[in-house]
C-alpha cells in the first residue's frame, strides 16, 4: 500500500509498529518514535527491530503510546479541515 493506513490502524490499535522505509512510509510514522523503520529486505534489521521490542517492554509500550497519539493527525476530520483550510486561504 502506498500510503501506509495499516500502520495508522496499528497505531490506533496501540500497537507499535515496524516497517520498511518506502514509499509513503517514512511520511506516515516517525522513525524511532512512533515506529521504527527498517531498510526494504533486510532481514537482519528487521530481526533486530523484532527482538528489541520483544525484549524492551518499555520500548514497546513507548512507541504503542506515542503511535496512538501520532494517528490522530491522520483522522478524517483533521483531512478534511486541512483541504478546507487550502480552500479558504485560496479564496482569500
Amino acid at each position: 500500500e502506498g500510503f501506509g493506513l495499516m500502520l495508522i490502524e496499528a497505531m490506533a490499535a496501540g500497537r507499535p509498529v515496524i516497517a520498511a522505509r518506502v514509499g509513503a512510509i517514512p511520511e506516515v510514522v516517525r522513525d524511532g518514535e512512533t515506529a521504527i523503520l527498517v531498510p526494504p529486505r533486510d532481514a537482519a534489521a528487521l530481526r533486530a527491530a523484532m527482538a528489541s521490542l520483544i525484549l524492551d517492554r518499555a520500548k514497546r509500550d513507548a512507541l504503542a503510546a506515542a503511535g496512538s497519539l501520532h494517528q490522530a493527525q491522520f483522522s478524517w476530520s483533521v483531512a478534511a479541515e486541512r483541504v478546507a483550510a487550502i480552500y479558504r486561504r485560496m479564496l482569500a
